[in-house]
């Protein structure tokens, strides 16, 4: 008989939702993170004048090889591919004696750029506020990167702060045209980008700095207004024929019924991966945030449902876990903090030895029980009680996991609880499009869209109201 398969929405309550409350909360908070990012970054400026050659001649096979792998065409903003321009650097760039950045120098580069992006959590729960709070962008297929411009080229690396490509573009100081163009020697600009390589374009999501000036602390909403009118600009360069890679801002809607189908369905240059959903106010704050989701269904991406490298479906739903230490023998997801979903038999871990390093990626089926969230305490009835009661967080307990083998270590992170989830729900009782505009709907009828404009218009510049606040910060 076969065992019937609960609902995932059934028992993870909302987990996601009060995260998100808790996440705009400690934004104040989240500023000094941010500082500290900028000025690591500037510390770490010099890298823009050293020559780039070693570390993409030691980082192509690897990336090729990363490419290769099941486990990243999961999830394929984190595919490692080998970079198609990389090699097309001028003898001029060719570094001399004493240049070249050492092994470790190397990966602290890539440490610090892999903590640069603010990376989304999958949409497992529909925001409340959808229609009033949110955005909707399309989302391309492709890999998620870091673009650098400064000092006359172009930088852009991946989601795991290795190379991908250096090149000219018509970014403000990202090429030998567009350098000097004000501003002294240390202003650049830093983007957040998908890059296509059907239309060797890079999609840019979200920006960080432009010329110089930040944009972390600044909500979603000035950015947004900020990033569409710069970019306006600069249409000349940003299109120019000379540069063979071109940088795009997507669309971005506001989480209107109208919106959400504008996102899915209407025409775009590219092959849709599911939509991107990002809040209005939130900073921009690298790292891990419920603030900014990702939804796909099988009409508006070809990795809905995790496959295999051949693209087919794997039989179970298979996750991928870090081995966290000796003492406790917990594997774990990749959010932060990790959550322990389970734990290694004491004879596997004497057997393996040495071998089984804190770190370690391991990979596991997923069964029928899923993953276990603890219940809240049942009191009595009353108003006050059921109101603490609604306030008990449930939270991740375990989950029904079978070891099948070493994952694939050049993947580079374990997957989120957020991923796992969703995961559970594509196979499952997956989030429909027609749920996404009906809860749009919903939230849309408690409350004025907060945007200036046609419903299911593409936001360029949104309310000048609104972006007081940010402007001044930026001026200070």
């Amino acid at each position: 008989m076969t065992e019937r398969r609960r609902d995932p929405r059934s028992f993870i309550g909302n987990y996601q939702e009060r995260r998100r409350l808790a996440a705009l909360e400690r934004q104040q908070s989240a500023r000094s993170k941010a500082i500290d990012s900028r000025r690591r970054l500037d510390d770490l400026s010099l890298i823009t004048d050293l020559p780039l050659r070693e570390e993409e001649e030691d980082i192509e096979g690897r990336l090729a090889t990363v490419a290769a792998s099941s486990e990243d065409l999961q999830d394929h903003s984190d595919i490692q591919m080998s970079p198609s321009s990389s090699s097309s650097l001028k003898a001029q760039d060719s570094p001399t004696a004493g240049q070249y950045l050492g092994q470790q120098q190397r990966k602290e580069l890539w440490h610090h750029w892999a903590s640069q992006l603010m990376n989304p959590e999958w949409l497992i729960e529909i925001p409340t506020d959808l229609a009033t709070e949110w955005y909707v962008l399309p989302r391309p297929e492709g890999q998620r990167c870091t673009v650098l411009a400064s000092k006359g080229r172009t930088i852009s690396r991946l989601r795991n702060g290795i190379l991908f490509e250096n090149f000219q573009s018509g970014l403000p100081y990202g090429s030998r045209e567009t350098y000097g163009e004000g501003g002294g020697q240390s202003n650049y600009s830093l983007l957040d980008c998908i890059y296509h390589a059907a239309t060797e374009t890079y999609y840019i999501i979200d920006m960080m700095i432009w010329r110089g000036r930040e944009l972390y602390d600044c909500t979603t909403e000035f950015r947004f207004f900020w990033m569409h009118s710069k970019l306006e600009e600069e249409p000349a360069n940003l299109l120019a024929t000379t540069h063979r890679k071109q940088c795009v801002p997507l669309p971005a809607y506001p989480a209107t019924p109208s919106g959400i189908q504008a996102a899915y369905s209407d025409p775009v240059t590219f092959i849709r991966d599911g939509l991107y959903f990002i809040h209005r106010r939130t900073q921009y704050s690298p790292g891990q945030t419920p603030l900014a989701l990702t939804w796909k269904d099988a009409a508006s991406s070809r990795f809905f449902i995790d496959t295999d490298a051949k693209g087919v479906v794997h039989p179970e739903q298979q996750v991928v876990l870090q081995y966290a230490h000796v003492p406790s023998r917990g594997v774990c997801t990749a959010d932060e903090p990790a959550i322990p979903l389970g734990t290694m038999p004491e004879q596997f871990v004497e057997k393996v030895g040495a071998k089984l390093k804190p770190g370690r990626l391991l990979k596991f089926t997923l069964g029928s029980g899923g993953v276990e969230f603890s219940s809240p305490i049942k009191i009595d009835n009353t108003e006050q009680q059921q109101q603490q009661q609604q306030q008990q967080e449930m939270h991740p307990v375990g989950a029904d996991l079978k070891f099948i083998g070493v994952a694939n270590q050049r993947r580079g992170r374990a997957d989120t609880l957020s991923k796992i989830l969703f995961q559970m729900m594509a196979r499952r009782q997956p989030i429909r499009i027609d749920m996404l505009k009906t809860a749009a709907s919903d939230s849309e009828s408690r409350g004025l869209v907060g945007v200036e404009g046609q419903e299911g218009e593409s936001i360029g510049i949104v309310g000048r109201d609104n972006l007081n606040a940010d402007d001044n910060r930026m001026n200070d």
